[in-house]
């Protein structure tokens, strides 16, 4: 009878570590495929920068002050990316950007991945010393674009509708 009962004890331990193991070899896997669309993200978002800086700074050409900047309330609305945008304002609350990448799955089987990008454009100053913050509407030499790059996938292993949000400032040069 205690034979009977330890091997009952170690069947069922076994089962236990089998199943701890199976739970981190499919945590490690969703960790991997998190990554990777990550990684994807964040390059549609550098490629997305890497055109807004062919970009003009403002529409207004002739500068002799801040004030003299496009103001944030008629920032571009709804244009189209890239044929659209012809300086950066202008991908303020543009139309969705979706941008497609190919990548191979584990059975070398060719996936495309749609990425969905949305922008805002800020203006803001380094007025405390310590971070940039947004100015309210005060036009700055300084404008932040922030995109917020989402995939249904990504969403689904981050657990959030909101996807990666990138930054970068761009800056006026006299």
């Amino acid at each position: 009878m205690p034979q009977t009962m330890l091997l009952l004890f170690a069947i069922m331990l076994g089962g236990q570590l089998m199943l701890v193991w199976q739970r981190d070899g499919l945590e490690s896997q969703q960790n991997l495929i998190r990554i990777e669309l990550e990684s994807q993200a964040r390059g549609v978002g550098s490629e997305v920068f890497e055109i807004l800086a062919s970009r003009p700074f403002d529409r207004n050409t002739v500068i002799l002050s801040p004030g003299d900047f496009t103001p944030e309330s008629e920032f571009g609305v709804g244009r189209a990316f890239p044929a659209e945008i012809v300086d950066l304002d202008d991908v303020h609350e543009m139309e969705t950007y979706f941008a497609e990448r190919t990548v191979s799955d584990t059975d070398g089987n060719l996936q495309t991945l749609t990425y969905s990008v949305t922008a805002e454009v800020d203006y803001v100053t380094d007025e405390n010393g310590i971070s940039l913050i947004e100015t309210g509407g005060a036009q700055t030499y300084y404008k932040m674009v922030t995109l917020t790059i989402s995939n249904p996938d990504l969403a689904r292993l981050l657990s959030s509708d909101h996807g990666i949000r990138v930054s970068r400032v761009y800056s006026y040069r006299q």
